[in-house]
């Protein structure tokens, strides 16, 4: 069981970490894409510009609001581990001498 909660908890600090250094990805993307023009910024510049192959800042946007969404299912997930947890305890027996 201890090994069990070990594992838990490295998972979850390792995603956390992950979730930390992708938000600061994330901000810093929206900082550069929010001081360009509003088209916003080609990928990989040719002839014609395709603006399929641009990025702008409602991207960043995007991406941001997908890291709070993982964010907020992990912590659903962490209270259903927990809640799980403490339903599947075994509970205290009393003795029949006590009732």
């Amino acid at each position: 069981m201890h090994v069990l909660w070990v594992g838990l908890w490295g998972s979850g600090v390792g995603i956390a970490f992950s979730m930390i250094l992708l938000f600061g990805a994330a901000g810093r993307l929206l900082f550069v894409l929010l001081a360009n023009p509003q088209t916003g910024l080609m990928i990989s510049p040719g002839l014609g510009g395709d603006p399929g192959q641009s990025i702008s800042a409602m991207d960043a946007i995007s991406l941001t609001s997908l890291l709070v969404i993982l964010g907020a299912e992990l912590i659903v997930l962490s209270l259903s581990v927990w809640l799980l947890f403490r339903t599947t305890r075994s509970a205290p027996v009393e003795s029949a001498a006590a009732i």
